[in-house]
């Protein structure tokens, strides 16, 4: 999805496998992350690029922390993010290609 309160971010929403749901969690997938700033503007983007994550019959996200955040509101600790988006059988060669 695209952050509303941030042009030029994406961020993710998920349920896991104990139906747990995680929002806004920022995607930092590179060859994701350069592929969704390309088509950013694009009307049929989200729509597109969801459609063709459902059709896939594996999906892998691999998660991992940020550095250490702390601002002067008091909050200090670590953001989850998602390092790589993956897609089984099919995979999209303009993700992957890291051009």
């Amino acid at each position: 999805m695209k952050d509303s309160f941030s042009h030029g971010k994406i961020k993710l929403n998920l349920k896991d496998n104990d139906n747990k749901k995680y929002t806004y969690l920022p995607i930092t997938d590179m060859g994701f992350y350069n592929y969704a700033m390309k088509h950013f503007d694009d009307i049929d983007f989200p729509e597109k690029i969801n459609t063709f994550i459902d059709e896939q019959e594996e999906l892998y996200l691999r998660v991992g922390l940020s550095g250490r955040y702390s601002d002067n509101k008091g909050r200090d600790g670590y953001w989850l993010q998602i390092n790589g988006i993956y897609t089984f059988p099919n995979f999209d060669t303009e993700i992957r290609s890291y051009t």
